[in-house]
């Protein structure tokens, strides 16, 4: 078994291959997950490099796509699926109703990023759509990380409402800068997130610890 990178009463986070790690782990209610997608596009649209932008560690992730046995492990570890960004490899997916759209740029020119950001979940029900504000520096009482794709707690946690069952426990295979870990704690709900960049898993420590 894998040892934790960092864990609490309610939390875990493990560094490494989420190949590796999501076998060993029991099935989860939620796996709540914003694998890495599109930033090569994003980079290209606003006219940056690797490394030069103040606010971003940005990753080798151009053209990423999860691979099939990845996401078919995601699918496995737990009763219900939340995954961002869905719509670069929808094909990979049965189809669903219940899309989450995440309205982030309200009355904002698009720059880099889009206008919103698209969840494929295995929920049923219609689509929901939720208004929450972050380009750029404009976050809405947040704390911007140095992390290309951080997910706002407000969003992760609304996430996790859609979910009409009982969810005592939740996955996130992507960690990144760990939001889910944070929405998780303040609903005190058990979460483990893996996440393979040790920059990130260091970055989401520091963060779980401030809290």
């Amino acid at each position: 078994m894998a040892l934790p990178y960092y864990q609490d009463d309610l939390l875990t986070l493990f560094h490494g291959d989420s190949r590796e790690i999501l076998p060993q782990l029991p099935k989860a209610d939620l796996c709540l997950t914003d694998p890495p997608y599109g930033i090569g596009i994003a980079r290209k649209q606003a006219g940056l490099r690797k490394g030069k932008n103040p606010w971003m560690i940005l990753g080798d992730w151009d053209n990423a796509r999860i691979d099939r046995e990845l996401l078919d492990l995601c699918l496995a570890s737990s009763q219900y699926q939340i995954i961002w960004g869905a719509n670069h490899y929808a094909d990979q997916l049965r189809p669903s109703s219940a899309w989450l759209v995440w309205h982030k740029r309200p009355g904002m020119r698009p720059i880099a990023f889009g206008d919103a950001e698209l969840a494929w979940t295995s929920l049923k029900g219609p689509v929901r759509v939720l208004a929450h504000t972050w380009t750029g520096f404009m976050t809405s009482g947040e704390k911007r990380l140095p992390h290309p794709t951080q997910k706002p707690v407000a969003v992760m946690k609304w996430c996790i409402s859609q979910v009409k069952g009982s969810v005592e426990t939740i996955i996130d295979p992507f960690g990144g800068s760990c939001s889910t870990l944070v929405a998780a704690r303040e609903l005190g709900i058990k979460a483990v997130a893996i996440e393979q960049d040790e920059r990130y898993c260091a970055m989401a420590v520091e963060r779980l610890r401030a809290q």
